[in-house]
């Protein structure tokens, strides 16, 4: 077996747990109780098995899980893969495997990526269908209740990552830096200094903005000042709207605001301040009209939940592993072959990652055109301009341009 593998063997070895289990559920039906089970089944591992004992009643354990080893799986790296870290792509190490359809006893002797990544994927939809919930339902009913909580689960895990991302990151800007850290080259600019002060100063009127764009070093003339406040200052204007109108995210100019107003403020302290901007940056999560964006975020709640019964298995592989040749056997058949030469460990797990599409990412980069005109594609906002309550700018997300897997602190 060629090393460098050694998450394949335990996936290998939990793969035939996985096939030893289901043998013994599924040996005392009858043929036609087989056949019903095939076609009900949710994951192809239960159809298989319970087609391949309906065809063959009295197969016994050996013959059964020789014939599992002998499954085929496609080795090609032309598809794009949905994972719990959004989706990927994968390459085998020999190229000459990417046209080739494997027996799982051979991809394990040669260690072929996609064969693996296929099975892996298997076994992870068998334990999705075995959850304490049925995803299905979760991902079809909109009324789902268990739909709506994972949901809120989920806006809430974006929405700390967020603040967080933007917490951490203002530690080290001292707060009369802030506005240019905020702004950037857009720090002289008027209407981007009236944009910040009425995020950060809801209600705020011409004569506070006058004080405070002097404050930034910036002279305006009145009359300009007034055509700032009317303009920026519209009372239908909320934070969402300010973060799409600075193009950033809402929850990191809110916290730009508290780190200015009380910098020596604990992230606890922020967190519990955050509540209602929290949910007021993700309320659009929680529209049964953005199931576009919601499906993705619980595929990946899916997938999750059953990487940890899937994890749970491994953690404590029942086979041994020997360092210099895996070997593993069933009966008195070798199942996996000898080493062959080495190879590169970077040649093994070569593998690119990609953002998750539009709709699931945690905030994709808005254009102004769209999202004034129509419906913004993505998880920014999704509202028609001039929404009620919504403000004639465009919604804009709660979330950052791209998922973070940095986690914050337990508030």
């Amino acid at each position: 077996m060629e090393l460098g593998s050694t998450a394949k063997l335990r996936t290998l070895a939990h793969y035939l747990e996985v096939m030893s289990t289901l043998h013994a559920e599924l040996s005392p039906l009858d043929p036609e109780q087989l056949e019903s089970r095939a076609g009900h089944a949710r994951d192809r591992l239960t159809a298989w098995a319970a087609d391949t004992l309906s065809r063959q009643p009295g197969l016994g354990l050996e013959a059964f899980l020789e014939e599992a080893l002998d499954r085929r799986y496609s080795a090609s790296p032309y598809e794009t893969f949905f994972t719990g870290s959004g989706t990927m792509n994968f390459s085998n190490f020999d190229p000459e495997d990417n046209g080739r359809v494997l027996p799982l006893r051979e991809a394990a002797a040669k260690s072929t990526n996609l064969v693996f990544i296929r099975l892996m994927r298997d076994l992870v939809r068998y334990h999705a269908a075995r959850l304490p919930y049925d995803a299905n339902a979760v991902l079809s009913d909109p009324e789902n209740p268990l739909r709506r909580r994972m949901l809120v689960e989920a806006a809430e895990s974006e929405a700390r990552q967020v603040l967080y991302r933007a917490y951490r990151d203002l530690q080290s800007v001292p707060p009369e830096e802030i506005v240019s850290h905020v702004l950037g080259t857009r720090a002289t600019s008027p209407p981007a200094l009236a944009s910040l002060y009425y995020a950060w100063h809801p209600g705020g009127d011409a004569a506070g903005l006058g004080r405070w764009l002097e404050a930034q070093g910036v002279t305006v003339e009145p009359e300009l000042i007034s055509r700032l406040e009317r303009v920026f200052g519209n009372p239908r204007f909320t934070l969402l709207d300010y973060a799409y109108l600075l193009d950033r995210p809402a929850l990191a100019l809110w916290c730009a605001g508290e780190r200015v107003r009380t910098p020596e403020a604990k992230w606890d302290e922020i967190v519990s301040h955050s509540a209602d901007v929290q949910r007021l940056a993700t309320s659009w999560l929680l529209d049964p009209g953005h199931r576009h964006a919601q499906n993705p975020r619980l595929r990946i709640r899916i997938e999750q939940d059953a990487f940890v019964a899937h994890d749970a298995r491994l953690a404590a592989p029942r086979l041994p592993v020997r360092a210099a040749r895996p070997v593993l056997r069933h009966g008195d058949r070798q199942l996996v072959g000898p080493s062959g030469g080495a190879r590169g460990a970077d040649g093994h797990h070569r593998q690119r990652w990609h953002a998750p599409p539009a709709a699931a990412r945690v905030g994709a980069p808005l254009r102004r055109g769209d999202a004034l005109q129509q419906r913004v594609r993505g998880p920014a906002g999704l509202r028609r301009a001039g929404d009620a309550g919504g403000g004639r700018a465009a919604r804009c997300a709660a979330c950052s341009r791209a998922s973070s897997t940095t986690a914050p602190p337990a508030a």
